[in-house]
């Protein structure tokens, strides 16, 4: 548990790994999934820049991994793409390994409760967590692909709930003509530009 905690610690102030796409660290999404990656205490294993990768890829061409192999995906980044995978499936179980051990640290934690369901199946994180304590003689198991599709997911819904505070703290302030402007650049930054629709949330008044 001590190591854990010295992996958070240390992880506190954020440096992006070697390796890392600099023409997407401003988009608003790769700076959200970099968080998540941080709060698993995975950002400096090596498969954490293949993650990123793939999940920008999949989200500027509104797709998800349901519609291709993993082995299929990772041909389009590396000459080796069998190591690719390998180096996200043990960045994604490293994660969910950390996981467990803050769950038995503090079954509260916000990490632990927020992620523990989403980007991992519970059962599997409990398993972890009796195989961490001797409970168990088999680890738990992580669906690379639901980790990838949730990562997604934690995507689109932070640009939703972003896009609908800032537009009800615009309030009166913006003309319907300039909140669509406003809306079409945000989608950019979000990176919804290829994505045939979306549905944002926003009040005007008049």
């Amino acid at each position: 548990l001590q190591q854990v905690q010295t992996i958070f610690q240390t992880q506190q102030n954020f440096v992006q790994p070697q390796g890392f796409i600099n023409d997407t660290a401003e988009k608003p999404y790769i700076i959200r999934l970099k968080g998540i990656l941080q709060k698993l205490g995975i950002t400096g294993e090596r498969g954490s820049k293949d993650i990123i990768s793939l999940v920008d890829y999949l989200i500027q061409h509104n797709q998800k991994v349901d519609n291709v192999t993993l082995s299929e995906l990772c041909s389009r980044f590396s000459d080796n793409p069998k190591s690719m995978e390998q180096r996200i499936r043990r960045t994604a179980n490293m994660g969910m390994v950390n996981l467990a051990n803050l769950g038995l640290e503090d079954y509260a934690n916000d990490t632990f409760t927020t992620y523990s369901n989403s980007l991992y199946n519970f059962e599997q994180v409990r398993r972890e967590m009796d195989f961490i304590r001797g409970k168990s003689v088999r680890h738990g198991n992580v669906k690379i692909k639901n980790f990838l599709n949730a990562l997604i997911q934690e995507k689109k819904s932070s640009c939703s709930l972003l896009f609908h505070l800032s537009a009800i703290q615009i309030g009166t302030k913006m003309t319907c003509f300039s909140l669509c402007i406003f809306c079409s650049e945000y989608k950019k930054s979000c990176g919804f530009a290829n994505s045939k629709s979306q549905d944002f949330s926003y009040s005007v008044t008049s």
